[in-house]
């Protein structure tokens, strides 16, 4: 695989990534979305690498990515690390597994999902820790993991 990374500031890394390595994802560069699963899986492999190389950890936190088409098909990707806590986004692969998991989950509504059209996972769901929910979260972060994928 062939990519570059260099570290811009303390906590914002840019990777080059060749048309080649995106290949090997089996993506392009007008085709890398998180939303899709080889792009969930090539997103999952530079983290894991932005943390083994430069030390840059999610934890939790926002994370933003920024992804842009380059010279050639390659691709030019910005990741910045906060320190801000983070709402989880769930992906459910059907309504099903979505109602199943909002009748389990305490605190949390179906106004706190959303469908996606373009997506091959079709149903989302924001999920927040706040005060209110704080006694709930390790309950509903194990009926989470159960039907559905962060």
């Amino acid at each position: 695989m062939k990519m570059q990374i260099r570290l811009i500031e303390p906590t914002v890394a840019e990777i080059l990534l060749s048309k080649e390595t995106l290949a090997a994802f089996g993506l392009t560069a007008d085709r890398l979305s998180p939303r899709r699963a080889d792009g969930r899986k090539l997103m999952t492999f530079l983290f894991d690498l932005l943390e083994s190389l430069c030390g840059l950890r999610r934890d939790g936190c926002f994370t933003f990515a920024e992804c842009r088409p380059y010279i050639n098909g390659n691709c030019r990707l910005r990741v910045g690390f906060t320190r801000q806590p983070s709402d989880r986004l769930y992906a459910f692969a059907c309504a099903d597994d979505l109602l199943d998991a909002l009748s389990r989950l305490r605190g949390i509504s179906l106004s706190d999902a959303f469908r996606v059209e373009s997506s091959e996972d079709a149903f989302l769901l924001y999920y927040a820790e706040s005060p209110d929910n704080q006694m709930n979260a390790a309950h509903n972060l194990a009926v989470l993991s159960e039907y559905a994928r962060p």
